[in-house]
């Protein structure tokens, strides 16, 4: 496979997968802001009844944001770890 086994290459995939981390971050970001925003402007213009169901989903939506930063993270740091063993 040219490109990774010459010269140089190692650093072409470390970019390359920084780039790809760099993108997935964003839109993880991007999309826990939104998904905020709507949630809570759901849960200001809603009844009380109406209240009690939203907030059983932003529990989740508060689970599901810990573990989509967290994947993020963890793999940023595998990503920083593997570059120091293969320097």
């Amino acid at each position: 496979m040219p490109g990774i086994y010459t010269p140089g290459g190692e650093t072409k995939l470390v970019k390359a997968g920084g780039a790809v981390l760099g993108v997935v971050q964003v839109i993880a970001v991007a999309f826990g802001i939104i998904s905020a925003l709507v949630m809570g402007m759901k849960y200001m213009f809603s009844s009380v009844e109406d209240r009690a169901t939203i907030k059983q989903k932003m529990i989740i939506f508060v689970i599901g944001s810990v573990l989509v930063f967290g994947a993020t993270g963890l793999i940023k740091l595998i990503a920083n770890w593997a570059n120091t063993v293969i320097k």
